[in-house]
């Protein structure tokens, strides 16, 4: 019997390829050579004779991407023959499917497989998958094809129908994307006065489109650079082909579009389903997302030399407002102009002719990512980051998942992003386990999902800083005046807003690394202590939160009135774009308020019926169920999480008093001990029930009232992030969800927000909670007092 194969050392520099025999017929096993092979950048040939240009190689050899697939075992074998005699190499189901799909019946096929051509070893320490890891931006760059498989497609799946849906949401992109109308989510009624006609509820066409968004081909984080730095790629699902460019334009707009979100669903029996009821769905167009927007930028998309190509003659215009053409054709057409410049940057080894992406910004974008290795959440980035290359994937037992997180924040910190990294990080349980990195670093490789995901406080104004940096970088290239207020056109696909926040002002960074001791020191100064913390994660409705600040008064500490505070609170004071709320949010916020009185109006005649219909049921049981049967069901609904334990307990111990007193006694006191729990002992628990019967339109499946479409689609970016909380001195803000009574707000030096952190038991030691808008202190209010050292640990 053949033996596992014995893989030989690789000289700095090269790679195994594998020589996949052909496969003749159904039966035939899988065999084929290891060969060694030093990376070459290929040769550009411009083309002659109405030929385009190409690229020629030394050895020309095809990259696979593919899903890992969830079950590890390899039962299946591929022989491999070389000089020491026949041995064989276990392959999991997924990747043998992979090779007999690309396995030729008359020649060789020469691929690049990741679990084939790196020595997967089982210990910690690996030091050629760390190197081999290096090498995978240019193995992937070289490659004459990366062959991109996303599973096979069952019957099912229907895969022939989502590729249908994708298709026609792809030909209504530009339309359908919100994200590109400053009206609001009007995309739909857009793209349906063009013509597009979507399927109806319960159509099987919406289920397969979900199936298809949900394969896990799309959140895996190898991925990325597998994809961005492909020359040509073959995108395939069983036996169909499919064009990444259709993805891509599908992808964007479903993300941006809540009636596509939602749409093909029936409600529920309370009417509302609750935001992540399709999440994974979603996350996958999410992610789909990510990585074909990534590709595009690397071409040059939204360049000055995309937009003149693709600028519109006007009748968009008269439309929409859409005049820079992003739809299927417009997108080839740049491609295929300049293809002879990108493979001339391939061939010399630039993959990023118009800039890398930042390591922080791509951490964010990819939150929802998955890997195999948690530490590959960051692993997998390094070879598409710009401010990477000091950073190197090191597996071994020292190198915890704690150790290198720790590491990656203090490099970047040492590189001026205190601002960012901290906004990313965070407390990650009330209690600390041992091996669990500090607070200030960031949790990277936690699932962030849609509901969850924000650009931040600090991360917004630091975007902005950027593109005003890049804005004055251009005009002084072009050798202009001052700049004109307009964008470049490097960012002219997205809105450079006004200051947005400047908290510490023009404070400098200072900071103190103690790496050894997992602490940072940093100067701040502190705001004020944290008083009340409101449930309902912003989802209790406007209504109920301008009834609750009524007890501040009728003016806030700024001297504005306090609901007009509150209701730039709620949007942190910034719209969905990330420009300062303008005034007519004043009056959106109003009818914003009086939609959801109705919502909160349907929600309170819901719960007064489920408690009529309940009342007597629950006496009838009270009285006439065996006690002991009584306790059993109380026991286990205490097991299971369902009933608090004290309640439970309480409840066993009145059971004698409760089936002792009449019936028409036990209905006024199961009442009035109902509306005590309620409002006195768990009205947190209350209320997120109430929140979660739909009573803010920020929870809605569909499209949104042109009247208050615009503060509402900013609301809805707080709305299950934040809790609006008050401070000893009766000011409000957006805190992180883990905020609690006691926690105190701080200006941190160099920063652009607020951040609200917990006192230890150790003097001048906290622990960061997060990022946070305070309302009166976002520009400097707060700066003229005492700054002092705080370290976080």
């Amino acid at each position: 019997m053949a033996g596992d194969y014995q893989y030989r050392p690789l000289r700095q520099g090269e790679i195994r390829l594998l020589r996949l025999d052909p496969v003749r017929s159904p039966e035939q096993a899988l065999s084929g050579s290891i060969v060694h092979h030093l990376l070459t950048n290929p040769t550009y040939h411009p083309g002659k004779d109405g030929k385009p240009p190409y690229l020629e190689r030394p050895q020309s050899y095809e990259a696979v991407s593919y899903h890992w697939g969830s079950d590890p075992r390899t039962p299946h074998r591929l022989f491999i023959n070389d000089g020491a005699g026949r041995s064989l190499i276990r392959l999991t189901a997924a990747l043998h499917t992979l090779l007999r799909r690309l396995a030729l019946s008359d020649r060789e096929r020469v691929l690049w497989a990741d679990a084939i051509c790196i020595n997967q070893v089982s210990s910690h320490a690996n030091k050629e998958k760390g190197e081999q890891i290096q090498l995978m931006p240019d193995i992937y760059r070289i490659a004459s094809r990366v062959q991109i498989y996303l599973g096979p497609a069952s019957p099912a799946d229907d895969v022939p129908a989502a590729l249908d849906l994708l298709a026609t949401i792809a030909d209504y992109s530009e339309y359908l994307d919100n994200s590109q109308h400053a009206a609001g989510e009007v995309g739909t009624a857009l793209a349906q006065r063009r013509g597009l006609v979507l399927p109806p509820p319960g159509d099987g066409r919406w289920p397969a489109l979900r199936a298809f968004l949900r394969r896990p081909w799309f959140r895996r984080v190898w991925v990325i650079q597998e994809f961005v730095y492909a020359t040509d790629v073959v995108v395939a699902c069983g036996g169909h082909d499919i064009d990444w460019r259709t993805l891509w334009l599908a992808a964007k707009a479903y993300c941006d579009n809540r009636h596509l979100m939602f749409a093909g669903y029936k409600p529920d029996l309370v009417g509302q389903r609750t935001r992540d009821a399709f999440r994974e769905a979603h996350e996958g167009a999410r992610a789909l997302q990510t990585i074909t927007d990534l590709r595009m930028r690397a071409w040059g998309y939204m360049t000055p030399a995309y937009m003149i190509l693709n600028l519109g003659d006007g009748k968009l215009a008269d439309f929409d407002g859409l005049t820079i053409r992003k739809d299927f054709n417009a997108i080839k057409q740049y491609e295929d102009m300049a293809r002879s410049r990108l493979l001339k940057d391939r061939a010399s080894g630039e993959s990023f002719p118009f800039g890398r992406p930042d390591m922080l910004d791509l951490l964010h974008r990819t939150n929802n990512f998955l890997a195999t290795q948690p530490v590959d959440r960051l692993y997998g980035l390094l070879g598409l980051a710009e401010d990477a290359g000091h950073l190197e994937p090191v597996y071994s037992a020292e190198q915890t998942l704690a150790v290198v997180t720790a590491r990656f924040a203090a490099s970047f910190i040492r590189k001026g992003r205190l601002a960012v990294v901290l906004a990313t990080a965070g407390i990650r349980s009330e209690a600390p386990a041992a091996g669990d990195p500090p607070s200030w670093v960031p949790h990277w490789t936690k699932v962030r999902y849609a509901q969850e995901h924000t650009i931040g406080f600090n991360r917004a104004s630091d975007i902005e800083e950027q593109a005003r940096a890049r804005e004055d970088a251009a005009h002084t290239k072009a050798g202009g005046g001052p700049p004109s207020g307009e964008p470049s056109p490097e960012v002219a696909d997205e809105a450079l807003p006004k200051k947005l926040y400047n908290a510490a002002l023009d404070t400098a960074q200072e900071f103190r690394l103690d790496e050894a001791q997992g602490t940072l020191t940093v100067t701040a100064v502190a705001v004020d202590r944290v008083l009340v913390v409101l449930p309902g994660r912003l989802l209790l409705g406007t209504p109920m939160y301008a009834n609750m600040i009524k007890k501040l008064g009728q003016v806030y500490p700024t001297g504005e009135p306090i609901e007009e505070a509150l209701w730039r609170s709620l949007v942190a004071n910034r719209t969905f774009h990330g420009l300062p709320a303008p005034e007519e949010y004043a009056a959106q916020y109003q009818n914003l308020k009086r939609c959801e009185a109705e919502l909160l109006s349907r929600a309170a005649i819901r719960l007064g019926i489920g408690c009529l219909v309940a009342l007597p049921l629950v006496t009838l049981a009270i009285r006439y169920i065996h006690i002991l049967a009584q306790v059993a069901i109380v026991a286990v609904a205490v097991a299971m999480n369902k009933v608090p334990v004290v309640p439970g307990v309480v409840f066993i111990v009145l059971l004698p008093v409760f089936r002792w007193l009449w019936t028409i006694a036990l209905a006024p006191v199961l009442v009035g001990l109902t509306w005590y729990l309620a409002s006195k002992v768990y009205a947190h628990a209350f209320l997120d029930m109430v929140a979660q019967m739909g009573v803010t339109a920020a929870a809605t499946t569909g499209s949104v009232p042109e009247a208050f479409a615009g503060y509402l689609m900013s609301f809805s970016i707080m709305a299950n992030r934040y809790t609006l909380c008050f401070t000893e001195h009766r000011l409000m803000g957006l805190l992180p969800l883990s905020t609690k009574v006691g926690d105190v707000v701080v200006v941190i030096h160099g920063c652009h927000a607020p951040f609200v952190v917990r006192p230890t038991e150790r003097e001048g030691h906290f622990r960061l909670v997060g990022e946070c808008y305070v309302h009166g202190v976002m520009n400097g209010e707060c700066m003229a007092g005492q700054s002092v050292e705080i370290t976080l640990c």
